[in-house]
């Protein structure tokens, strides 16, 4: 169990440095954000591809190549004009933000008579605050707001695996294998 415990707290700290390091240079780690969404989709192109001429169950469609056409394209071009890249994964973020609030306060509405059901609320109230900030701003936030956004969760999500490394730690290893 020794072994699992300091994993776990290396990769929480590294994840809380590296988010960190996104909310410190954020318009660095959109950069490299988007970059990796552009390998992303070509990968995800060349994958389609050898689905649809390998597949011998499934019938080649047009449509299946249409939509691995359309990852390649995406994908060269995030890698070509990254700001273009950029400014979409904005755009995308927004539509996020929006769709994830309106989803919020329906889910806060219909979970009416339970308890904490105004924190549904007030999250999706928050969402779609923080999309009309994003989309205020739109040509310049979309520089800034994916690194800075993806730093918060880093440094979150390193947060909870440091709890955790930590009461393991305080546990001694009492869980049995």
């Amino acid at each position: 169990m020794d072994t699992y415990r300091w994993t776990h707290l290396f990769e929480a700290l590294s994840l809380i440095l590296l988010g960190i390091f996104a909310m410190a240079l954020p318009h660095l780690f959109t950069i490299g954000l988007e970059k990796l969404m552009g390998i992303t989709f070509i990968f995800s192109s060349l994958v389609q591809f050898i689905r649809i001429f390998s597949d011998r169950i499934q019938p080649r469609s047009l449509l299946y190549f249409f939509i691995a056409v359309m990852y390649f394209v995406c994908g060269i071009v995030y890698l070509i004009y990254p700001t273009a890249g950029i400014l979409s994964m904005g755009l995308i973020l927004i539509g996020f933000l929006m769709v994830d609030g309106v989803a919020k306060i329906v889910l806060g509405y219909q979970a009416y008579p339970f308890r904490m059901w105004v924190g549904f609320i007030l999250n999706g109230v928050l969402s779609l605050i923080m999309a009309l900030i994003v989309f205020k701003d739109w040509p310049e936030t979309a520089f800034w707001v994916p690194g800075v956004f993806s730093g918060v969760n880093l440094l979150f999500y390193g947060s909870s695996l440091l709890l955790l490394a930590l009461s393991e730690q305080r546990k001694g290893g009492t869980k049995e294998a």
